[in-house]
């Protein structure tokens, strides 16, 4: 891994995510996987702890965990309440809001910066820009940006102008080219040819965007038509590997 993460210069590393089947694991086995993967990347790169539950009592306990072990992580990850869809986009977004917040401010001291999680098309329960942008202004201190999966570049833009400041990581292996074009960070889970493709995109791009730029993301777009929309996003990781 560690190779792998430096040859490739990723700025960071989500263990025990969506690709990384965090729900199916018992709270040792994420403690666990995050600690190895501090020591796997070393202390260089910025390693994310997903203490995402739709329990909150149990959210913080995985942020108390992650925080006293020797995974030392630089922020934490953390979804809304999945699985039920809600009756509306109010009651969505309020439930959000009030889960977020509360969370927040129960965090331990000396808690890392929190980037909150949206995954609708899993999760049920969008994190809207309006929930976005009121929280970030309400903890300008805890909360750090926003990992967004699933969505297309508008969706995302409408994030980071709910609050330019902070940083938003898209994770859509589909459009790897265009999130780079619109400024923003990738974050994907897609498997190793997507991770590569991603480093050598930006590498293209440095020396010509609209020419060899182009002819990667068609790459990033044959290894998707090729294996992976045939396929879950789990399998398709696994597949990849």
């Amino acid at each position: 891994m560690r190779n792998l993460v430096h040859k490739h210069k990723a700025e960071a590393v989500i263990p025990a995510g969506t690709t990384g089947e965090f729900a199916a694991m018992s709270a040792q086995e994420r403690l666990d996987v995050l600690v190895a993967t501090r020591r796997a990347v070393g202390p260089d790169v910025r390693v994310y702890a997903n203490v995402s539950s739709c329990c909150l009592a149990e959210a913080l306990e995985h942020a108390r965990r992650a925080l006293a072990s020797d995974a030392a992580p630089d922020a934490l990850l953390l979804l809304p309440p999945f699985y039920h869809r809600p009756v509306d986009a109010a009651a969505a977004d309020g439930g959000a809001e009030a889960f977020f917040r509360t969370c927040l401010q129960l965090l331990p001291a000396g808690a890392p910066p929190v980037f909150f999680y949206t995954f609708a098309m899993h999760t049920q329960l969008p994190v809207t820009p309006h929930v976005y942008g009121r929280l970030c202004a309400e903890f300008p201190d805890k909360v750090g940006g926003i990992k967004a999966s699933g969505v297309n570049v508008e969706q995302a833009m409408a994030l980071r102008d709910a609050a330019p400041e902070k940083t938003v990581m898209v994770g859509n292996g589909k459009m790897v080219w265009e999130v780079l074009r619109a400024g923003l960070h990738v974050a994907s889970g897609d498997g190793f040819p997507v991770a590569w493709c991603i480093r050598t995109l930006e590498r293209l791009m440095e020396m010509d965007p609209e020419g060899r730029g182009r002819q990667a993301n068609e790459l990033i777009q044959r290894i998707w038509r090729g294996e992976m929309d045939h396929h879950d996003e789990v399998p398709a990781n696994k597949a990849a590997l």
